[in-house]
């Protein structure tokens, strides 16, 4: 599976235009992916995902993550459904929850979405092949129900560390296992890692260390914990931060491992 690399824009902004201003800077660079939070207080996510497929010609677009307990689901999976098509396959669908009833709900929405998609309810059969559920989920049963159901895994460095990855993989392993999936599925897995930090001098940190120290732990992180997309969260600085990252780092990793992620665990 192809390795993608990229960096997170906030919809946060005053200024719309300034996230899709990013994002061209951000494909102009040369990575391969954004993405972007919904949250209450934050713009539209599918309007301004709309917008930066509409404003960019390469760029992969990951909205994370939708509250789907929070939405209709029937909208979501419409909606995906419609920027994917649009887009020529330029965006996935990020949800998440947490636990309890919220989780079971996302549970019955994801095989909802997935009907939506398959063509199980409309004639569209087909049409949507290569249009996925990526979620980001941190608890067991939460990683269970992404084994079983869902086709991609968002983790993040600031609530789910590098040493926590295997325990994730494992769970997610095992979900698939007690649903009956079929494990070469998990191969074919895409799995993302939010990397918070800053790009500088030599540090303890890696992921507030120097070029050399972000490229090494990376590699690391595709070899040993199949981990095969990576979003850089600057701390600060932004637009410098990103172009270091693009210009910089970017080049080391894929020049190690060849331009692949390592096969899922």
């Amino acid at each position: 599976m192809p390795l993608l690399l990229g960096a997170n824009v906030d919809p946060a902004w005053s200024d719309p235009l300034r996230a899709v201003v990013r994002a061209r800077r951000v494909e102009e660079a040369g990575l391969d992916l954004i993405t972007l939070q919904d949250r209450p207080s934050f713009y539209d996510p599918w309007a301004l995902t709309n917008w930066i497929l509409a404003s960019t010609d390469r760029l992969l677009v990951l909205p994370t993550v939708f509250n789907l307990p929070l939405r209709r689901r029937a909208v979501v999976a419409r909606s995906a459904a419609t920027a994917y098509l649009l887009s020529d396959g330029r965006v996935q669908l990020g949800l998440g929850a947490r636990t309890g009833e919220v989780l079971d709900t996302l549970s019955n929405g994801i095989d909802v979405v997935h009907a939506m998609w398959r063509g199980e309810r409309d004639e569209r059969e087909g049409v949507t092949e290569g249009l996925g559920i990526w979620l980001d989920v941190l608890d067991p049963r939460a990683l269970r129900l992404l084994g079983a159901k869902a086709d991609g895994w968002i983790a993040s460095s600031s609530y789910f560390g590098p040493a926590e990855l295997p325990r994730g993989n494992g769970l997610i392993k095992a979900g698939a296992e007690e649903a009956g999936r079929d494990l070469a599925e998990l191969t074919r897995m895409r799995k993302v890692y939010n990397v918070a930090g800053l790009i500088g001098a030599e540090a303890v940190d890696p992921f507030h260390g120097s070029v050399r120290q972000w490229a090494n732990a990376l590699v690391t992180l595709v070899r040993e914990d199949a981990m095969n997309a990576f979003v850089y969260w600057p701390e600060d600085d932004h637009d410098r931060q990103t172009e270091i990252f693009a210009g910089e780092v970017a080049p080391l990793v894929r020049e190690t491992v060849g331009g692949s992620g390592g096969a899922a665990s």
